[in-house]
């Protein structure tokens, strides 16, 4: 039984031998490992280069949406400074028209005593 397990043990360790050995399955195996090593590097390269490009294009955005935001500001305050100005000027307008009202009523009541005959 001994001998039957040396030689099976040798015949195995020849066929790895022999298979080791042999030039064309290596390099065909590390051919394939490098190309396959080749694309995932060019995916891992498209990958960054593809978040670069959305970083410089969120950079721009917040840059855009910056000065934007300055531009939405000053308007905010111009919107302001005119409802400001109007209600003003529809405070003073409202005041103006109550006292021509007013002298108007005068007026006609001076009008009225006036005209009236004296008893």
């Amino acid at each position: 039984m001994k001998l039957h397990f040396e030689k099976t043990l040798l015949i195995a360790l020849t066929a790895v031998a022999l298979t080791a050995c042999g030039g064309t399955p290596k390099e065909t195996r590390f051919s394939d490992i490098v190309k396959g090593e080749s694309a995932q590097m060019q995916s891992i390269s498209k990958q960054w280069d593809k978040g670069d490009a959305l970083v410089t294009k969120g950079d721009n955005l917040i840059s855009q949406g910056k000065k934007e935001v300055k531009k939405g500001e000053k308007l905010v305050d111009k919107g302001e400074d005119n409802i400001d100005d109007g209600e003003a000027m529809i405070k003073k307008g409202k005041a103006l028209k109550s006292e021509a009202e007013a002298l108007y009523k005068i007026q006609k009541q001076k009008e009225l005593v006036g005209s009236t005959p004296a008893q």
